[in-house]
């Protein structure tokens, strides 16, 4: 990233899959920081994206971790939203600043009034973190849902 700013690429941004393996490793948080102080990155242009389900098992101890991790500068996204079993309560505990919504809530948005209402319940919760943006995941893969 540093390097492609270098040659005038402009502020670029990265988004990285957490696995909820990685989630549990005990040294996570020290691994991330050195990572990033070792490519001298911006944190604040590094987005962790974490899975709803990776949230479920063990929410205190995944909200410790994931405040340690905002505490370094990095963004954090709930990916996949709204596949997940995941309580709101629980999501709204957790810092994320984004969320991307799972393409099968929003395959057939056009043609589909439960979708739309889904999406602006969804995109409606979001806004009330101040901090929380969203956009829809997208895909090319086509879909099999109906409505």
């Amino acid at each position: 990233m540093v390097e492609w700013q270098s040659r005038g690429m402009g502020e670029i941004s990265v988004n990285v899959n957490l696995s909820p393996v990685q989630l549990r490793q005990y040294d996570i948080i020290e691994r991330i920081d050195t990572i990033v102080r070792r490519h001298a990155v911006d944190p604040r242009r590094v987005r962790l994206e974490v899975t709803e389900s990776a949230i479920v098992a063990t929410p205190d101890a995944t909200a410790y971790i994931l405040r340690q991790i905002a505490g370094l500068g990095i963004q954090l996204c709930i990916d996949d939203f709204g596949i997940g079993y995941s309580s709101l309560a629980q999501l709204l505990r957790m810092p994320f600043t984004s969320l991307k919504i799972d393409r099968s809530l929003i395959s057939e948005i056009a043609e589909c009034p439960e979708q739309r209402e889904m999406v602006r319940a969804i995109t409606s919760l979001a806004r009330t973190r101040s901090t929380c943006k969203w956009w829809p995941r997208a895909s090319s893969a086509p879909s099999s849902s109906t409505c």
